[in-house]
């Protein structure tokens, strides 16, 4: 068993947001919760 988790989305970025803005430190928004925050969280 792996310790990794794979995504792929062949959605688009949200309006505005660039490759080159997800390299540097923005704020998160989510469109959907459910699935991201478990993502997100910090390992304990």
């Amino acid at each position: 068993m792996h310790n990794n988790l794979e995504v792929w989305n062949p959605g688009k970025l949200h309006q505005g947001m660039t490759i080159a803005k997800l390299n540097k430190e923005h704020t998160a928004n989510h469109v959907n919760p459910v699935l991201a925050n478990p993502i997100t969280l910090p390992a304990i």
